[in-house]
């Protein structure tokens, strides 16, 4: 479970050290700042709900931990009552939640020829199926069944790699 959870989290890592610098100025300050960041997002891990943008609940809570905004953080757990302690498990992150574009590309780019041109035009850059038969010269069943091929092929290549966690 901690495992899902550290990918869900830090493969944003590059990204707000990136954003933690500028914000500071100082890349102790920005280490610091993104410390700070992965804590308390890992104190709130089992509150984020199902589909929420990880990305965007990471850069949010940071900006107000640099802003000085810690209104839901508690220093002590004593006056909390027993129950509010027993959280319940975060919801795991999906694997398909996992894969970046960068990972989809190197799958698409293992396809051969013909699935990677009906995949390219159609999933990559969202072309109809009429456009894809009429640029390509075949007929629309067997657009159909490259792109149905196509799809299942990358989606082996994406479930036997795992999500690179990208830096």
């Amino acid at each position: 479970m901690e495992e899902r959870v550290g990918r869900g989290l830090f493969r944003f890592e590059n990204e707000l050290h990136a954003r933690a610098l500028a914000l500071t100025g100082s890349k102790d300050d920005a280490a610091d700042l993104v410390q700070d960041t992965f804590e308390r997002a890992l104190r709130a891990w089992h509150r984020l709900k199902p589909g929420t943008d990880i990305r965007g609940w990471l850069l949010r809570m940071m900006a107000g931990l640099h802003a000085g905004h810690h209104d839901d953080e508690v220093a002590s757990f004593e006056h909390l009552p027993r129950a509010a302690l027993m959280a319940d498990e975060p919801v795991p992150v999906p694997q398909w939640r996992l894969f970046t574009m960068r990972d989809v590309t190197a799958a698409y780019r293992s396809l051969p020829a013909p699935l990677s041109d009906v995949y390219r035009l159609r999933m990559l850059r969202g072309r109809p199926r009429g456009e894809v038969v009429e640029r390509l010269h075949i007929p629309a069943p067997a657009a159909d069944q490259l792109l149905s091929r196509a799809v299942m092929r990358v989606r082996a290549t994406l479930q036997a790699r795992g999500p690179a966690l990208h830096g």
